[in-house]
């Protein structure tokens, strides 16, 4: 059963640059230093097998455990690690009373036949196992090290046990990174980190089996996250497997379902390989950890967690193309200048606007309408062949075009970029007597040059050539045309 909060609007200017950090170092850890684990594991569980330590140890444990005569390990059948062999020995580092008295000389005694072969292949074995970064840099309680209550929290046993723990870090990490700030954010994180191994520890204080993964950091980040974001509503995705819904709920009842789900999970017995104290110290560590922010800093929980306006454009939309089909362009109208004015930038809005203004093609609104329509078709060269069909249709319908020059310059290029010569022709010829200083010019003059070219209209090209050449002597593009020319 899952309850996973979803929320938060990452910004990009802001990034959440230590929950990336954070992620890119435990893949690094993973992909990189632990890379070899799994060939150094096989290596050292296969000399348990091959050097007669199993032959040792594991019928011995089977007595201990009172096994059942049909489960009993046959000594002369364990120099190769078959499955039965292998689970159970699996099973006896797992037995922290076993290990216990087997550490310490209760199992195979001092003296006895077997000791010394013994304890110098245990030794051996164990020093195999150390070469992993896992038993290294893994919290194993019985021979607890100082740093491993930190470096645990960076080292995974597998792909998806990393990939589910960066999941769950990118969830509550980004919204408690924007709200809390870097630092404190990166401080909580070690230090609940830290309080799910210490409770691990007290818990598990006697066991051989290396505890590792960001899960207990993960948990104090959901536990600060209830604690924080208190009575504030959050979005919340839950899962029983196979049902799953979207709610909303208070933040902090978040934390006694947590809590009771890894307890309940611990007093049963369930395994697993999964540390539930772990998530229980992580839980409450962070809690403690986010109560104690919470009276110095104030989180930011209306950035995060406040639901956003439904926007209203799709609805209005969908209002004025209905208005349209029952051929109330008046109704219509004021509909899509509401859009276009909160996103000037809407092109469907432009574009009915456009067609609803031209059942009055006299209007200003529709010179206007056209206008705008036409200026954002242009502002992307993959609208350029419908910038010039609306303008075509904006021709044959207005009397009389009343653009701006700049917007007349841009369609002339849109013309001629998309090889409609005369079209282009017709617009620029009159610009450029009207408006001969506007910047645009010599560079259409020389494009409408080179298209006439490649049609084969040298003359006309020649023509303009020479209106580029005299009337814009000093420009860049008059100098190309010349050159070329002369080359010609």
């Amino acid at each position: 059963m899952l309850f996973i909060p979803l929320e938060g609007k990452i910004s990009w200017r802001n990034p959440p640059i230590v929950t990336l950090l954070l992620i890119a170092l435990n893949c690094l850890i993973f992909f990189g230093f632990q890379s070899g684990d799994n060939r150094k594991s096989m290596e050292a569980y296969e000399y348990y097998f091959e050097s007669g330590l199993a032959a040792i140890e594991l019928p011995r444990y089977a007595d201990y455990a009172d096994l059942a005569p049909d489960r009993q390990p046959d000594p002369e059948n364990l120099e190769e690690p078959s499955e039965p062999a292998f689970r159970l020995m699996m099973n006896m580092q797992r037995d922290s009373e076993f290990m216990d008295a087997l550490y310490q000389d209760r199992i195979i005694i001092p003296g006895s036949r077997d000791y010394n072969t013994w304890a110098a292949k245990r030794t051996e074995f164990d020093q195999r196992l150390e070469q992993t970064i896992i038993y290294r840099y893994g919290l194993v309680p019985a021979k607890a090290r100082p740093w491993s209550f930190v470096t645990m929290m960076f080292v995974h046993g597998g792909l998806w046990h990393l990939l589910g723990n960066m999941v769950f870090l990118w969830i509550m990490g980004c919204v408690l990174e924007m709200g809390l700030g870097r630092m404190t954010y990166c401080s909580g994180y070690i230090l609940a980190g830290i309080f799910a191994s210490l409770v691990y520890f007290a818990v598990h204080h006697n066991s051989y089996v290396p505890s590792i993964g960001a899960s207990g950091a993960m948990s104090g980040l959901m536990g600060a996250l209830t604690v924080l974001y208190g009575l504030t509503r959050i979005r919340v995705f839950f899962s029983t497997g196979f049902y799953f819904d979207y709610f909303r709920m208070h933040a902090v009842l978040l934390l006694p379902f947590w809590l009771g789900k890894e307890l309940l999970a611990f007093f049963l017995g369930a395994s697993g390989g999964v540390a539930y104290m772990a998530h229980v110290g992580g839980l409450a560590g962070g809690a403690l950890l986010g109560l104690g922010a919470k009276r110095v800093i104030r989180p930011d929980k209306k950035a995060f967690f406040e639901e956003p306006p439904e926007d209203p454009t799709p609805a209005m939309i969908e209002d004025a193309m209905e208005r349209i089909s029952r051929l109330d362009f008046k109704g219509a109208r004021p509909v899509l200048q509401e859009v276009i004015a909160k996103n000037p930038g809407h092109g469907e809005a432009l574009g009915l606007l456009f067609n609803v203004e031209k059942q009055q093609p006299d209007s200003a609104g529709f010179h206007e309408a056209a206008g705008k329509y036409l200026s954002h078709l242009l502002a992307g060269p993959a609208d350029h062949e419908k910038a010039c069909a609306v303008y075509r249709e904006y021709e044959d319908l207005a009397k009389r075009t009343e653009l701006r020059d700049d917007l007349y310059a841009r369609l002339a290029s849109a013309f001629l970029e998309t090889g409609q010569i005369e079209a282009g022709k017709k617009i620029l010829v009159p610009l450029a007597r009207r408006n001969p200083a506007l910047s645009a010019i010599p560079a259409l003059l020389l494009r409408l040059v080179h298209g006439l070219e490649k049609q084969g209209m040298s003359e006309k090209a020649e023509k303009y050539r020479n209106i580029l050449c005299r009337r814009y002597a000093q420009s860049q593009e008059a100098h190309i045309a010349s050159a070329k020319a002369a080359g010609n």
